[in-house]
C-alpha cells in the first residue's frame, strides 16, 4: 500500500492518508469494510474490504479527528470494463443503522454488527413468529402451530365499557324516578353508538 489513499465517509471525503494512517483507521474501528476507499485523486472507489492489509474491528466509533477535509464529491462511476475473473465493484451507496448507528449499505436488511433487523417487513414477520413462538411456549406446546405457520396480522377491536346501570339506579332512587326518563335516554344513546 503507498501513501495517497482517499476515504469517503459519512458524504465527505477524507485525504490523502498514508497507508499507515488508513491501517490505523480501519484498526481503531473509524471505518468498516463497506467504507469507500481509493489510490491516489484519480483512483477508483472500492470498498475497503478489497483493499489488503486492513484488519477492521468491531461497529466504527465516531472518528476523533479525522485528516483534511476535501470539498464533498460523490463516487464517481467507472466505465463499464469487459468481463474479467475478479471484476472491481462499483461503489455502494451506504447509511447508518439507526441502532447503532454503523456504516452499512444501503441494502441491508440486518445490520452487521448489531444484528438488529432494518427492513420493516422483515421486523413485523419476525416478531409474529416470535408472538407464535412464545404462545407456544406458554401453551406447554400443544398449539397446533409450528414456526412455519403463515400469521396474519389481526386488528384488536377495543370494547367500550360497560353501561353504568349501578350509577343510574342510584340516582333514579335518590331523585324519587325523577332520574329514570333520564336513565332510559342515556342508555338508547348507549346502545346506538
Amino acid at each position: 500500500m503507498s501513501a495517497d489513499w482517499y476515504l469517503h465517509l459519512d458524504d465527505r471525503q477524507y485525504g490523502p492518508l498514508s497507508a499507515a494512517e488508513l491501517k490505523r483507521y480501519a484498526s481503531e474501528g473509524r471505518m468498516t469494510p463497506e467504507t469507500l476507499v481509493r489510490k491516489g485523486e484519480e483512483g477508483t472507489w472500492v470498498p475497503a474490504s478489497r483493499v489488503k492489509g486492513l484488519h477492521f474491528a468491531g461497529p466504527p466509533s465516531l472518528p476523533a479527528r479525522l485528516p483534511q477535509q476535501l470539498p464533498a464529491q460523490a463516487p464517481q462511476a467507472v466505465p463499464a470494463k469487459p468481463a474479467r475473473r475478479h471484476a472491481t465493484q462499483q461503489p455502494t451507496a451506504i447509511k447508518q443503522c439507526g441502532f447503532c448507528a454503523a456504516t452499512i449499505p444501503e441494502t441491508a436488511l440486518k445490520c452487521q454488527y448489531c444484528g438488529e433487523t432494518l427492513d420493516p417487513a422483515l421486523r413485523a414477520a419476525e416478531e409474529a413468529k416470535r408472538a407464535v413462538e412464545l404462545a407456544q411456549s406458554s401453551a406447554g406446546g400443544a398449539s397446533p402451530l409450528s414456526v412455519s405457520t403463515v400469521v396474519t396480522p389481526t386488528t384488536v377491536i377495543q370494547q367500550k365499557k360497560g353501561f353504568p346501570h349501578l350509577l343510574h339506579l342510584i340516582l333514579t332512587i335518590l331523585t324519587c324516578g325523577i332520574w329514570l326518563p333520564i336513565w332510559i335516554i342515556h342508555c338508547v344513546i348507549w346502545a346506538l353508538l
